[in-house]
This record gives C-alpha cells, structure tokens and sequence, in this order.
C-alpha cells in the first residue's frame, strides 16, 4: 500500500506498489498538485509562468472545472521575469550531495515554453542520438552556469543565495542565448571546443557573481582563442582534467586583464 511521509519541506511517496493513479491521487490530496496557476501578460501575449504538466501533459492534470489563473500585468524587466521563475521553480533545485540540481529538470518543461516563446531561445535536448541535431545537449552545457569553478575542481555547484543571484543580473537571457548559441554545433569546430566552452560558461557566470554587467559574447572569446599560442596546444590536449585546468588559467589570465580594464 502506498504511503506519504513527511520530512521538513520535502514529501517521499513509497510506491512500490503505487501505480499511476494512485500517485496522481496522492499528490494532489497533498496539495502538490492543484488549480493555482501564474501567468505574466505583456501586451496582447500572455505566457505560462508555471503549471506546464498540470495543465498540459497528463501527469497528475487538473480536472477541476474551475483553474485559478494570477496575471501579473505590471512590466517586468528580464532580471525581473526570470527571478520569479526561479522561484517558481524552485522546488526543483533540490539535489543531493554537494552535486546539487540538475539544469535537465530546472530548465525543462515551463522554464523550456517561456524562453522559446518569449526569447526565441530554444532548449535543444538529444532524445534519439541517432537524430540528434547537436553534439550536446544544451541541457549539458547549461548545467555549468552554475558551477563553483577552481583550478581543482568543476564538481560543485553554487549555493541558493549566489543562483538567485545569477538570475537577477541584467543579462541573464542573454548569458543564456550565448552558451546556447555557443552549443549549436553537431561536429567540434577543433578539438576540446566543448572544454572551451564549459570554461567560458563558468566564466560567464564567476563574472557575474564578482558584479561584472556587462555583455558577453562567447565569440569575442573564440576570437581571442584563435591569436592566442594556448589555442594549438588545446587541439593538441587529451581529454583530462589537465585541459579543464588550462582552459581555466586562460580565462582566469582574462579576467585579470578585465579587471585592469585593458580588455574592453
């Protein structure tokens, strides 16, 4: 028989012998699922902030005649927009370990809807490899925007408090249009273009976190790669940490030289 149990915020369901209704059922006598959904108007267009399963697949949808939908009409800025979905979607930031969330969940679904509809920005994921349209997923790279880089380690990602405050920088959508942009490839342009690409999404957003508003374009710092002496000895790396470590120091030697404003 199936059962809830209750520990701090957080609902277990033991369904072993739980089917699908019975878990439906579950939820939404908890209140996990219910009515109660956020939308944000701007002009004549209306997007979905939240909901997106309940009203949209049949994972524990809503049957209930009556849906209670919360416009906000006020004009949101990016920063702004994206803070309340963070905390929309909060619940899904929960992790294990020092490993944290996962971007494939965070991002996924009403996240996925808003950028594609507002933003023009489309989350591309590998269902089928054989049909796949790039070499990653952006789900992948999006996941090391909220990584704590260091020159040991890309393993651990960033506290509650440095996310939130990821998603009130200006340029936000933007970061985010970058690395997507940057993931839009089915063949490596050379060899450990994913390696330079993950450190400059970590980059990205140690800029950020250290208060640098300004835009970022990940080809300015392709352009820098390529009359750099570092861009023929990475082709020439192997997979390893070692690489990780060197696509690091470059663009740790980059922020030293932002920081002294010689790069403008």
């Amino acid at each position: 028989m199936a059962y809830i149990r209750a520990s701090g915020p957080y609902i277990y369901v033991d369904n072993d012998n739980c089917n699908d209704s019975d878990f439906a059922r579950i939820i939404k006598e908890t209140g996990i699922i219910t009515n109660y959904f956020f939308a944000y108007k701007e002009g004549e267009k209306l997007y979905l902030l939240d909901g997106f399963n309940r009203l949209l697949t049949d994972y524990g949808n809503v049957d209930d005649s009556i849906v209670y939908l919360k416009v906000i009409t006020n004009p949101l800025k990016d920063p702004e927009l994206m803070s309340i979905m963070l905390y929309l979607n909060l619940w899904k930031l929960y992790g294990h370990g020092y490993y944290r969330f996962d971007t494939n969940n965070f991002f996924d679904r009403g996240f996925r809807l808003l950028l594609k509809k507002k933003y023009d920005i489309e989350i591309y994921s590998n269902i089928e490899w054989k049909d796949r349209l790039r070499e990653h997923d952006d789900f992948y790279i999006l996941n090391k925007y909220f990584v704590r880089e260091s020159k040991s380690t890309d393993m651990f990602k960033y506290s509650y408090l440095q996310i939130k405050k990821l998603f009130a920088k200006e340029n936000i959508v933007n970061d985010l249009r970058e690395i997507i942009k940057g993931n839009d490839y089915l063949k490596s342009p050379f060899n450990n273009y994913s390696r330079f690409l993950n450190g400059f999404t970590m980059f990205l957003s140690r800029r950020r976190l250290s208060e640098d508003n300004s835009k970022h374009e990940f080809k300015t710092y392709l352009d820098l790669l390529y009359k750099d002496k570092f861009f023929k000895k990475l082709q020439n790396m192997s997979w390893t940490d070692s690489t990780r470590q060197n696509v690091f120091a470059f663009f740790k030697n980059i922020e030293e030289q932002l920081d002294k404003d010689d790069i403008k």
